[in-house]
């Protein structure tokens, strides 16, 4: 019993992991805040556990700013825009990996 079910756990986390490790084209709707209470929408077109890119560019004054994101209905996530491209946002911490795996089967 005990193999069985380490066998069922491992098999689980490696589904996990193969879906966080593929490039998925995405259409998941998401918001970005941009003020007290104001909340922009975006798109979110790939989603990892560290980045997510969206489908279009925010403007340069989100640059530098920590910005607070939701993926659907879920969040908020705390992020910032990628050094090397402002359609890219690092999370400043790791989404955990079923909420990725979650929203790339969808």
């Amino acid at each position: 019993y005990a193999n069985g079910a380490q066998r069922g756990i491992l098999e689980a986390a490696s589904a996990v992991q193969n879906v966080t490790d593929t490039k998925v084209d995405l259409a998941l709707p998401g918001q970005i805040e941009v003020g007290p209470g104001m909340l922009r929408p975006i798109i979110i077109s790939e989603l990892s556990e560290t980045y997510c890119r969206l489908r279009e560019s925010l403007p340069a004054a989100n640059a530098s700013e920590r910005l607070q994101l939701w993926v659907g209905a879920i969040g908020p996530f705390y992020a910032h825009v990628a050094a090397n491209s402002s359609a890219e946002l690092e999370f400043d911490g790791a989404l955990h990996p079923e909420i990725v795996a979650h929203f790339c089967a969808s």
